[in-house]
């Protein structure tokens, strides 16, 4: 690094710059890109840094290592990249079968409670997709379509309801929220996954009123 230093400070063209970056780059940083080659080296990566976040704290290698990590999946997972997807009782079990597991905030019981979230007309569920875990999300939104501002949760999750007409909703209830990779924590997903859900339902139900 001293070396690249004093080569930039005397002459200061793209090369110099370019031998300064690659002598700062840290070694974890460069393994992290050849592991993320390997088949599944994505999903391996998100799981050995939930691995991570689960050991020990006081470890200074850990400790920058994590931030390595962090750092790389900043920039692979950033919300451009990413594919929003609608999720419906017509996706693949295996998707499916990983919505219920990942919900983390109303708890979803079995697949007929699944199927009531994803299947009616007035229900929908969207999550955003990496190109490299097609069929395993993010983080995922799941939204009611109303007629008005219910007067609780009960209303919305229940196993006995009329259907509504989208036509005929006013409001677009986003009642949960879930992130499914706890390796991917410190990302932000959920922000961009709202405006962008808001942005699809607006163009879909001009009428909307209220979200």
């Amino acid at each position: 690094i001293d070396r690249a230093i004093a080569a930039w400070q005397e002459k200061r063209d793209e090369n110099a710059a370019r031998t300064l970056n690659q002598a700062t780059e840290s070694p974890s940083q460069k393994l992290i890109r050849l592991l993320n080659l390997a088949p599944q080296g994505t999903e391996r990566l998100i799981d050995m840094r939930e691995d991570l976040l689960s050991a020990p704290k006081g470890s200074p290698g850990i400790a920058a290592l994590d931030r390595e990590m962090e750092d790389a999946f900043t920039a692979w997972f950033n919300a451009g990249f990413l594919e929003l997807r609608r999720i419906g009782w017509d996706s693949p079990a295996r998707l499916l079968e990983r919505i219920i597991r990942y919900e983390a905030v109303h708890e979803i019981d079995g697949w007929e409670d699944l199927r009531r979230r994803v299947e009616p007309i007035d229900r929908r569920c969207y999550g955003f997709f990496h190109p490299q875990m097609m069929d395993d999300p993010l983080i995922f939104v799941e939204v009611a379509l109303t007629a008005q501002l219910p007067g609780g949760i009960h209303q919305i999750i229940a196993q006995e309801r009329d259907h509504l007409d989208p036509r005929e909703a006013n409001c677009a209830i986003f009642y949960s929220i879930s992130n499914c990779q706890v390796g991917l924590k410190g990302i932000p997903f959920g922000n961009y996954l709202i405006k962008r859900v808001v942005g699809l339902l607006k163009e879909e139900l001009p009428h909307l009123k209220t979200l």
